[in-house]
């Protein structure tokens, strides 16, 4: 997902608005856009907090920055500086992080993060987007970068495989048996969802967005 991300970025750079703030954290994967963009590229170092205040002043001035770093260094350890300096101000910045909840467990509990999702939704104006594959990264970076508002992508390091129609706010019927009972599920675990109600007669519904969460669906289930 982490590749997919720079491969969209690039694809993304002919807009001379985009920014990409590093805090010492994918700068080689980055290269490609350092070499030809190197006017918008910043690598501000260990100082998550300090990159996210940055940013929020860089969007203000017209820009559209891209933050990125692991996801509790870019969420949890950034809350007070998303909450004052990118919600209270209504600063539209890109933030997209990596390794999602155990992704890093071999790094020990620093870098597994549990709440990211939970804490952000809870701000003003933050859409959570929790794509679960690659062609959602793609397609939901794309529609979403230059949307005005402060918007958080949840990568992770384990995607599914599995081809899905993707809409901008809408959830998914991944199967609809006419059970009386149904799964709803988001993100990468997908996969194993699906593969763990093989033999149930079970509807399945998925999200990509968690915040808006996509409303017009639950009625049916």
């Amino acid at each position: 997902m982490r590749r997919q991300f720079r491969d969209t970025l690039n694809s993304l750079a002919g807009d001379e608005r985009i920014v990409l703030l590093l805090a010492d954290l994918s700068v080689y994967l980055f290269d490609s856009f350092r070499q030809k963009y190197p006017e918008r590229f910043y690598n501000l170092g260990i100082c998550e907090g300090a990159v996210v205040s940055i940013a929020a002043g860089v969007s203000l001035q017209g820009f559209i920055p891209f933050v990125h770093s692991i996801a509790p260094f870019i969420t949890e350890r950034c809350y007070e500086q998303i909450k004052l300096d990118v919600c209270y101000n209504q600063a539209p910045i890109n933030i997209v992080s990596c390794g999602a909840t155990v992704d890093y467990a071999y790094d020990g509990a620093t870098h597994n993060c549990y709440n990211d999702m939970e804490i952000l939704r809870l701000l003003p104006g933050v859409e959570v987007l929790q794509p679960g594959s690659d062609r959602e990264v793609d397609f939901l970076l794309r529609h979403h970068y230059d949307n005005g508002r402060c918007t958080y992508f949840r990568l992770s390091d384990y995607p599914h495989q599995l081809l899905l129609t993707v809409e901008p706010y809408k959830g998914t019927v991944v199967r609809d048996c006419g059970s009386e009972v149904t799964v709803f599920t988001a993100g990468p675990v997908l996969q194993h969802v699906v593969s763990g109600l093989q033999d149930l007669s079970v509807n399945i519904v998925y999200f990509h967005t968690i915040s808006p969460l996509d409303q017009t669906v639950l009625p049916n289930y």
